[in-house]
């Protein structure tokens, strides 16, 4: 199955395609996997508009999707536009709600990356007691000894639930999607060290702009159902490491982290 993983752009073509195709894959997956979720179906159906364009439209999330080559047109046309202008439109725009044949396109899989936010305390404690930190597929280890974990690796990212449509699943889409948001935390983060040696505008600060223009390493960080075997082990086989493991109501959620490198 030929398939292109794409980010949602956060402009007017970008928000038409969320709300007329990611909506209601959402949606689906919602109602398909519910355990796979710590949101509920009943609950996003109630969403207005508003409150999904503000999703979209959030500075420190990005919606990738897998759109089936033969439809990722309609993808790739939105991404096109200006990024930096979410309220902005042109000719095209009627075009990204469907491709030239009027078909809607097949939606495969989907996951929202938030990020960078400060780094759990949980996986702060949990790698302060272990003194180590080992990414076990480039077998990159640090020692933190004589340095607070904060200070390193301030910021990290969140991964928000890889769904696939059952019809697609066992393809390596979902490992795919793993690739993907690391080279999209690479990307950011690489970005924002460039900016960030090209200006003075926080000398000597240590907050969230400056702890973002840093290189060295991000967490990227993922909860999953305690139940889903089949989740845990994705993540498992590509590197992710277990931290901690937290009862949300009546759900028992493992947490873990990936350490990437900028």
């Amino acid at each position: 199955m030929n398939y292109a993983i794409k980010p949602i752009p956060k402009t007017e073509a970008g928000v038409a395609f969320y709300l007329n195709y990611y909506k209601p894959f959402r949606l689906r997956a919602l109602k398909t996997d519910p355990s796979a979720f710590s949101s509920s179906y009943e609950r996003e159906l109630a969403f207005d508009d508003d409150k999904w364009r503000s999703r979209l439209l959030s500075p420190i999330a990005t919606t990738l999707v897998a759109v089936a080559e033969a439809d990722s047109e309609t993808t790739d046309r939105a991404a096109s536009s200006d990024e930096e202008n979410p309220t902005s439109s042109d000719d095209n725009d009627a075009g990204y709600r469907g491709n030239k044949s009027n078909r809607s396109p097949s939606m495969l899989s989907a996951t929202t990356v938030v990020g960078p936010i400060p780094s759990p305390l949980e996986l702060v404690k949990y790698i302060n007691d272990n003194k180590k930190v080992t990414d076990h597929p480039r077998g990159i280890e640090r020692d933190h000894e004589t340095s607070s974990v904060p200070e390193i690796d301030p910021l990290g990212w969140e991964i928000n639930a890889v769904w696939t449509v059952p019809e697609a699943r066992r393809r390596g889409i979902a490992r795919h999607f793993l690739h993907e948001v690391i080279r999209l935390v690479q990307s950011r983060g690489q970005a924002a060290a460039s900016s960030q040696r090209a200006s003075s505008e926080y000398p000597g600060e240590e907050g969230p702009q400056a702890a973002a223009g840093r290189r060295g390493s991000r967490f990227l960080v993922v909860g999953v159902e305690k139940n889903n075997t089949t989740a845990l082990a994705l993540y498992t086989k590509s590197g992710y490491v277990p931290f901690s493991e937290v009862k949300e109501g009546e759900r028992d959620y493992t947490y873990l982290y990936l350490l990437v490198e900028i």
